[in-house]
């Protein structure tokens, strides 16, 4: 588990560095499996007051958070990322699927 979310973080900050570089480094990121372009990545903004954006790819759900900026990773199957994007409130969504569950 601990593997995953490691794994899932250095995810995010790559993708962060990617996107600052531009489109240059596209073709990299594309290379290591983590740009737009690969399967089953999808990528979400929300509008909630908690959290800010959630991410899943590769059975692992990046939730980033509006206030601190944090991003923590999940192992979780499909269907909690589609229940967390479609909540009428992600944050308690969070609070009472995803957070100390996983």
């Amino acid at each position: 588990m601990l593997g995953a979310v490691v794994g899932a973080v250095a995810r995010v900050a790559l993708r962060r560095a990617l996107a600052e570089a531009g489109e240059e480094a596209a073709g990299f990121g594309q290379a290591f499996g983590i740009g737009e372009a690969f399967g089953g990545h999808r990528k979400t903004r929300l509008s909630s007051t908690c959290i800010s954006e959630a991410e899943y790819e590769d059975g692992i759900l990046t939730v980033t958070f509006r206030e601190s900026g944090n991003s923590y990773g999940y192992a979780v199957p499909p269907g909690i990322y589609e229940g967390l994007i479609s909540a009428p409130s992600a944050g308690a969504y969070y609070n009472a699927v995803i957070k100390g569950h996983s």
